[in-house]
């Protein structure tokens, strides 16, 4: 009895063994990858090169983060609209000009903002130029305000001759009957020739309504207005040099009260001549493109509006790629 269980437990045993070990055989990967993981992961901990890439991973995204917020906090911007100045008497373009502009010279551009009606606003350099429409001068009523961004300095110029009506020995004016306005101003020098005459016309039929000559009859400038389908009105005021040619233009053309186009050249400094188109719904003011001097697109600003108020204007480059929304400081 004892040999026969002897016997079974032998061969109980040899067949643990031989079942054990055909599992392996068929199993050949079990206990390799789970060694292959664990050295996987005490390679990993061990590494601290592996570390310090991961880490540096996640400081890029965090700068790169803060990259796009500080480029956010850039395109947009709370500024003035000047809600309560008209779009018509006031371009997208110059409320974006100033808003980039220093707080102190932001004070004085708005004080001339306030009481005059702005042609263009552009920042060239050093200092910030401003066209106005002065309609008390009898001549252009187009006034230049030029204001340093060093100091504040101010300096005002009309265009063309500007002196005050006066009577004097070299000085002959003469009026209208009935409305008591100048028509003709001659100038003559202390030796008594004539250096220059200047003629304002009103009859709305002649569109030549102010035109100064020299002595030999060449003119020195004029105004000029021209009215079509009895709405649209093209106002240009050209200024001459001694050989006849075009030295300054500034023009505008109006239908009804919304200004269309202006346009400013200066031959003697063409980086600051451009034009600005503009369009308008129901009078208020959507779109405006700036142009350069040679007729090449600058910028193009647009503009929304919620119960007759400015909530934002976009400015957007020449290829059609928004560079700055502005939007009102106080909550509309």
């Amino acid at each position: 009895m004892k040999k026969f269980l002897v016997l079974l437990a032998i061969i109980c045993t040899a067949g643990f063994c031989t079942f054990t070990l055909l599992n392996k055989k068929d199993n050949p990967q079990t206990d390799n990858n789970n060694t292959k993981v664990k050295h996987e992961v005490n390679k990993t901990e061990n590494n601290p090169k592996s570390n310090k890439i991961e880490n540096k991973n996640i400081n890029l995204t965090r700068n790169e983060k803060k990259s796009f917020l500080q480029k956010e906090e850039s395109f947009v911007k709370k500024t003035n609209l000047y809600n309560e100045i008209p779009s018509s008497t006031l371009p997208l373009s110059a409320i974006s000009e100033v808003a980039n502009l220093p707080e102190n010279i932001q004070n004085l551009v708005s004080q001339i903002i306030s009481t005059n009606n702005i042609y263009m606003i552009q920042k060239h350099n050093n200092k910030v130029l401003i066209i106005t429409n002065n309609p008390e001068n009898l001549r252009h009523n187009v006034e230049f305000t030029e204001i340093s961004l060093t100091n504040g300095q101010q300096t005002e110029t009309t265009l063309g001759y500007n002196d005050k009506i006066k009577d004097s020995d070299n000085d002959i004016w003469e009026y209208d009957f009935e409305t008591k306005q100048p028509t003709r101003h001659t100038k003559y020098n202390k030796d008594g020739d004539m250096e220059f005459v200047e003629v304002w016309n009103y009859d709305s039929e002649n569109p030549i309504k102010y035109e100064m000559k020299d002595s030999n009859g060449n003119p020195i400038s004029l105004r000029k207005e021209t009215l079509q389908d009895g709405t649209n009105l093209r106002v240009e005021h050209l200024l001459y040099d001694s050989h006849g040619k075009t030295r300054m233009n500034v023009s505008a053309t109006f239908e009804g009260e919304d200004l269309k186009r202006f346009t400013y050249y200066n031959s003697d400094k063409p980086d600051e001549s451009g034009s600005i188109f503009s369009d308008y719904t129901a009078g208020q003011k959507t779109k405006e493109t700036v142009y350069t001097s040679d007729l090449k697109v600058k910028n193009v600003y647009t503009s929304d509006y919620k119960d007759g108020n400015r909530t934002e204007i976009i400015k957007w480059d020449n290829n059609n790629k928004e560079v700055q929304k502005l939007i009102p400081t106080e909550e509309l």
